[in-house]
């Protein structure tokens, strides 16, 4: 109820500008003088909005009314008033205070209602958030809560036609294992048999997990002037995707529900746009390369980004990915991202990322 104030005080101001511009018009005068008459007005509030405005008035200190947009005038008669009266025990009172007519008290009690409404937005702002996050399906496809609450482990994956990247991390938010291993070579990159092959072989060494997770990769434009080879890799690497999601959706368990044999999907699909987003990658049309931030997420630092607390990492895990050489461990960074910003953003709901995309 509160959260229409904004809207009905806005409504209010606009039949008073009605009536000023309309001062020509002797009846529009009569109307506007009969709503301020003392001996017949009535207050426009519900009668939980009076109670709202009479505790707080009650409770307002002369520090916080001089931070409400009243006049001066009206603030000293009010603090005037409070320490003769003491508390207030009906909103009529307040038409008492000496010094004040009608639209002076109006104006108190819209203020007092608006300052009420921001309390309340602010202690629901963690489920405003969540609420609107949710209505930009930011992943596909949707996952129930039920299904959440059963997600222990997830697996991010960055797949490009020469490497293919994994993280594996807890629903606790720590990096439990991590890799890169190539795909396509030279000898391969145009035998399709051999490309299958390898694609069953490296997708074998991803480990088990509840959801595996990967950016949609919906980005075309790229592609409308790019020469023949680029065409090319981008259809191997649509190949490569396909062959993956076979795999990966075929270790989907088929478990019993309401009676039911019914199939859940634990392939997940990102928009493309969250990590750069969340891990501030985006410069322009161009993305950054994740590799300095995820090395500092994986050094275990706590001032990388101020929503993200360090991250835990397994010891053995944490050198395995120091040791790789920089051209590889590219790829196992873009896959710490996907992973990681699934669990914040989803298992997890950190308000703080719900802030940096409600935006988008």
């Amino acid at each position: 109820m509160l959260s229409l104030l904004g809207n009905r005080v806005v409504l209010r101001i606009f039949k008073n500008a009605a009536y000023c511009t309309s001062v020509k018009s002797n009846d529009a005068f009569k109307v506007r003088k009969a709503q301020y008459d003392l001996s017949t007005y009535t207050f426009p509030y519900t009668t939980d909005e009076q109670t709202h405005i009479l505790t707080r008035v009650n409770q307002i200190t002369a520090d916080e009314l001089s931070r409400l947009k009243l006049t001066k005038r009206v603030i000293q008669r009010i603090v005037r008033s409070k320490t003769k009266v003491g508390n207030y025990r009906e909103l009529p009172e307040l038409l008492n205070i000496d010094g004040l007519g009608v639209r002076d008290v109006e104006s108190l009690c819209d203020a007092l209602l608006y300052t009420v409404c921001q309390q309340q937005e602010s202690h629901n702002e963690p489920e405003l958030l969540r609420s609107s996050i949710l209505k930009k399906r930011l992943i596909k496809p949707r996952l129930s809560s039920e299904a959440l609450q059963r997600v222990e482990t997830v697996v991010g994956l960055n797949v490009t036609a020469g490497f293919l990247g994994w993280a594996n991390i807890h629903r606790s938010g720590v990096i439990q294992n991590l890799d890169t291993v190539p795909l396509l070579t030279s000898g391969s990159r145009y035998d399709l048999p051999r490309i299958y092959d390898r694609v069953m072989e490296v997708g074998e060494g991803i480990p088990k997990a509840d959801v595996y997770v990967w950016e949609e990769g919906n980005s075309t434009g790229h592609l409308i002037k790019a020469p023949h080879s680029t065409l090319i890799i981008a259809l191997q690497l649509a190949q490569i995707r396909g062959m993956l999601t076979v795999l990966l959706e075929s270790r989907c368990e088929v478990e019993k529900h309401n009676d039911r044999n019914t199939k859940n999907t634990n392939l997940i699909f990102m928009k493309d746009f969250l990590v750069p987003r969340l891990f501030k990658l985006q410069r322009g049309e161009e993305r950054q390369s994740p590799l300095s931030l995820s090395d500092k997420l994986m050094e275990g630092r706590d001032d990388v980004l101020p929503w993200l607390e360090a991250l835990e990492v397994d010891g053995e895990t944490q050198h395995r990915y120091f040791d790789m050489e920089t051209h590889t461990r590219r790829y196992t960074a873009s896959a710490v991202l996907v992973a990681l910003a699934f669990q914040q953003v989803v298992i997890a709901e950190n308000v703080g990322t719900f802030k940096l995309l409600v935006g988008s």
